[in-house]
């Protein structure tokens, strides 16, 4: 833990560093604040009785064993100390009321649409701020945190530059909100405080061991990584660390919507997934289901799905007529899925593999439609 200076001009940082303890260990004794500190006893004397007299702290009992004898320690009044943590993505915004130990108080959740005027947005994300405020006592509140996705420059003015949201750097979101309340508000990038809370959750042991995290995070068209070192979030310049959606994977790969050419989000994260698995789904017209009987078709495949054991043993086959989100269509589909587990290692000539059999196997299908057809003595095809 960081060590104290015994200066009246750093009272705030001592606090901070008090109060850190407190979160991270619960109840935390005298001593232990002296040991871990590094701060002298009459300082964490009027740090304790400061905390005290701001009804942040009580007194407790430290559990013992039996034949200890009684000790006393300092932990949070949680009931009463609330903080707001608050997501503004691509489609929604929500906020919610915690207390510090991280249990959710209250939330409030709206609509985003990227093509709606941003101040209509920014108004809009704060009545949802206020209507929660109104529900709660708010004099105990911290403050407020809010993630943003990224890229998310730090300058002047504080840019989010988001794929498929371009109206979103036309707001300074740190200054929109924090005009508008009484306690600090921080904006950060999500994925910056999705590390940082990854790291938070680690054990000091863990802690002293790693000195830095690297975390991953999609959810949604970009990927975004937190770099965590020392227990600090690496900003990089700009506040641009960890971009690793932008790396050039593929010279002559698909362009993005600003037109940079073989990404890696293009290739892995969500929603390229997503679309990805759709493109996997072979689907069938509406007529197969007409014109051809069940015994027919699953006689085809199950000749290709023998023929997909074959030659990939662990891979998966889909017959059906729901779609990638599970709801059911008019028309049916075939779908062969690879596990990243088992295909990792050679996947492009897995997926030629996999797409021969499934449209093999389509193909099929509409051949023997088609043959149903032309013979003049099948004159009820299908049935």
């Amino acid at each position: 833990m960081q060590k104290g200076l015994n200066n009246q001009k750093i009272q705030q940082t001592n606090r901070s560093l008090i109060l850190e303890m407190i979160i991270d260990r619960g109840i935390v004794t005298r001593k232990e604040m002296i040991d871990l500190t590094g701060l002298h006893k009459p300082t964490i004397t009027n740090i304790v009785n400061e905390l005290l007299e701001m009804n942040v702290i009580e007194e407790c009992e430290v559990p013992r064993k039996e034949g200890q004898r009684k000790v006393v320690g300092f932990a949070l009044k949680t009931q009463k100390i609330k903080i707001l943590s608050a997501r503004w993505a691509r489609d929604f915004f929500e906020v919610a009321l915690y207390t510090l130990s991280g249990e959710i108080i209250d939330s409030e959740r709206c609509a985003v649409n990227p093509e709606e005027e941003i101040e209509l947005t920014a108004n809009k994300n704060l009545a949802a701020i206020y209507r929660l405020l109104e529900r709660h006592h708010t004099s105990h509140v911290l403050g407020m945190c809010i993630g943003v996705p990224g890229p998310y420059i730090k300058a002047e003015k504080n840019q989010a530059l988001v794929a498929g949201y371009d109206n979103l750097q036309k707001i300074d979101i740190q200054k929109y909100f924090e005009d508008k309340f009484p306690f600090p508000v921080i904006t950060e990038h999500d994925a910056h405080l999705s590390a940082f809370a990854e790291w938070k959750s680690m054990s000091q042991n863990e802690r002293n061991k790693y000195n830095c995290m690297l975390a991953l995070q999609s959810l949604g068209i970009g990927i975004g990584a937190g770099v965590i070192l020392n227990g600090k979030i690496v900003e990089g310049a700009f506040g641009v660390s960890g971009e690793i959606g932008q790396m050039g994977i593929l010279f002559s790969g698909v362009k993005n919507s600003q037109g940079a050419r073989g990404k890696l989000e293009n290739y892995a994260s969500s929603s390229s997934v997503k679309k990805y698995v759709r493109t996997r789904l072979f689907e069938f017209p509406e007529s197969v289901t007409l014109e051809i009987n069940e015994e027919r078709s699953y006689a085809i495949i199950w000749k290709y799905l023998m023929k997909l054991q074959e030659q990939l043993p662990r891979a998966l086959m889909y017959y059906g007529r729901r779609d990638e989100n599970g709801v059911e269509k008019n028309t049916s589909k075939l779908g062969i899925f690879l596990p990243f587990c088992h295909f990792e290692h050679e996947m492009e000539k897995t997926v030629e593999l996999a797409n021969g059999i499934g449209l093999g196997c389509r193909e099929a299908i509409l051949a023997e439609i088609k043959a149903l057809k032309n013979d003049p003595k099948n004159k009820t095809a299908g049935v």
